[in-house]
């Protein structure tokens, strides 16, 4: 599944690329997301059914930088599942650049 965001002004720094630790907000967003298109909302797992979500681990490697009104694409998967928790794997991206033109 993807979840689609424009870079805006307030998500960059001075040298006109998207902070780096703005991804992880970014991959939270998604998250949610993901949760709610799988029918089951955030706040109804925590709240109605006492479910947490703790970090154990997080991590980001950086490929390419992010500029202000790029679309980014952000696919989430779940990764490994046991009875103890889960892994989520994020993938983001830059979205294909939309042709323009006058016919």
């Amino acid at each position: 599944m993807a979840y689609e965001i424009e870079v805006s002004w307030d998500d960059v720094n001075n040298a006109r690329i998207v902070f780096y630790g703005h991804f992880f907000y970014v991959a939270q967003r998604a998250e949610e997301a993901y949760f709610r298109a799988k029918g089951l909302p955030v706040s109804e797992l925590v709240e109605g059914r006492n479910v947490g979500f703790p970090r154990v681990h997080a991590a980001c490697s950086y490929r390419r930088p992010a500029r202000f009104q790029d679309v980014l694409e952000i696919h989430v998967g779940l990764g490994e599942l046991n009875r103890r928790g889960f892994q989520l794997r994020f993938k983001i991206v830059k979205k294909a650049a939309r042709s323009s033109g006058t016919a």
